[in-house]
This record gives structure tokens, sequence and C-alpha cells, in this order.
């Protein structure tokens, strides 16, 4: 017998369950620096390479030994070297251990994830034991119904 597919815009009868492991971003990721992040320009070093009249070059020339806020409550001063790549090139290179310029954006949990179990439209909080313990019973029923065709 071929399998059950169900349309996805379809709505759960009465009695399905729902299983996730829910992870908001607002309340279960924050900043964390280049360090805690394992981010690889922290830990290589990085470079960029930009047309030598670029507006860019002399933000980044203004930072050279500043205190600069690169993300919320962290602060850091900025070394790096210059040379000449081309013509009209110039290769900036930061050493390992400085932050990236996107350090700001880096993420990480900073709780654990919830499990929920819905049914019949009621939410259910679940620790991860009850959960995966649920969650095994209940895909055993339905491959069970599904074997017997």
């Amino acid at each position: 017998m071929p399998p059950l597919l169900l349309p996805y815009n379809r709505a759960p009868r009465a009695n399905t369950q729902r299983y996730r492991i829910a992870q908001p971003w607002e309340t279960h990721y924050g900043p964390v620096s280049c360090k805690d992040y394992d981010c690889e320009q922290y830990l290589a070093g990085w470079g960029l390479v930009l047309p030598f009249d670029s507006d860019q070059i002399a933000f980044i020339r203004s930072l050279k030994d500043k205190q600069v806020e690169v993300a919320p409550g962290q602060w850091h001063r900025y070394t790096f070297t210059e040379e000449r790549s081309e013509p009209l090139l110039i290769t900036i290179r930061f050493p390992a251990g400085q932050p990236c310029f996107k350090a700001s954006t880096h993420r990480w949990h900073v709780r654990p994830p919830i499990f929920a179990h819905d049914k019949n439209e009621q939410r259910r909080v679940l620790r991860s034991a009850d959960f995966m313990d649920s969650f095994n019973t209940e895909a055993y029923r339905i491959n069970h119904e599904r074997q017997k065709g």
C-alpha cells in the first residue's frame, strides 16, 4: 500500500498530537563575543582587500588604536597592517585575536530549548525525557497502524 500523502495546508484533526522543540530567537539566543562564538576570523586572523580610494578605508583607518564598542558591552582596540597588493588595491590584515566586523551579530544559546507537546490545542511543556518518551510512544503507534494497513 502506498504511503498516505496529506496536503500541506490541511489543519490538524481534533485528536492530532504535535511535537516540537521551540527555541525562540528573542529569549533563547543572546549576543556572545567572537572568542566565545569560535569565530573563524577571530581564531585565524582576517583581512580586507579594498580599492585605495574607498570610503571604507578611511573609516577603518579611523578605528586604529581607538577603543571601539564591537558588541553591546564589549570593547576592543583594533590593530592592523596595510599593504598595497596591486596598483589600485590595499590589503588590510587583522591579526588573530581581534573581533571581526560582524561581532555584533554573533548569537548563541543562552537557555535550553522548550520541549512542547500539543494535543487538542492545549500546549504542555515537558521535561526532555518525558517529551522523548511521549514522542516515541506516538511514533510507535503510528508505525504499527501503518504496518497493519
